[in-house]
């Protein structure tokens, strides 16, 4: 009667090695996805900080003059030289809707919340306040691309999926064999057991 021990062990203990490093794989490729999703969001916060700045220089003296044609014209030439930017309402502080430009809404849209909820419609919409002085004279509600951060994550998703996928079966292949050769003398010894209890 043979003996199924050692080989059996050999097994198990390569099965849960194995399993030890999928946890270990999957628990940080979670960690890299997520840190790679806080820094393309910190990334994207960071270019609307020219966006603000750009909307507020060319908006606020033709929204405080209430010079329609100008503001129509300067929110065409943003739009025109911005490809962040999608859309703009622009409103007084009243809130009435002053000037359209490009795909907008007829509504006035909430601004989006976290922008990984954005993700989703491919667009994040925000509502900036327009001032001269320090004293608001309206708003802009811009509706921003998120085409290029949505094809970062994508991209950098699927290389993080192919590195890890190489590197698991790379180790799982290392493990197997390191574990094959440090159960060598168990085999052996359950080999001699078998030809005793044969013999017998």
């Amino acid at each position: 009667m043979r003996l199924p021990l050692p080989r059996s062990l050999t097994l198990r203990i390569m099965l849960a090695a194995i399993g030890i490093q999928l946890l270990v794989f999957g628990l940080g490729g979670w960690t890299l996805d997520r840190t790679m999703q806080r820094y393309a969001f910190a990334e994207f916060q960071r270019q609307l900080q020219p966006v603000e700045a750009l909307l507020e220089t060319a908006l606020a003296p033709p929204l405080f003059s209430e010079d329609i044609g100008s503001l129509q014209h300067r929110a065409k030439e943003i739009l025109a030289h911005s490809p962040l930017i999608e859309w703009l309402l622009i409103d007084d502080t009243q809130d009435r809707l002053l000037v359209r430009a490009g795909p907008a809404p007829d509504q006035e849209p909430a601004a989006s919340g976290e922008i990984r909820a954005a993700l989703a419609t491919g667009h994040y919409v925000d509502a900036l306040p327009i001032r001269i002085g320090g004293e608001p004279v309206g708003h802009a509600h811009v509706g921003l691309r998120l085409d290029a951060l949505q094809d970062y994550l994508s991209e950098q998703r699927h290389a993080l999926v192919a590195i890890g996928l190489s590197a698991l079966l790379a180790s799982s292949l290392l493990t197997a064999l390191l574990v094959w050769w440090r159960t060598r003398q168990l085999r052996e010894l359950g080999d001699a057991v078998d030809a005793v209890t044969q013999g017998r």
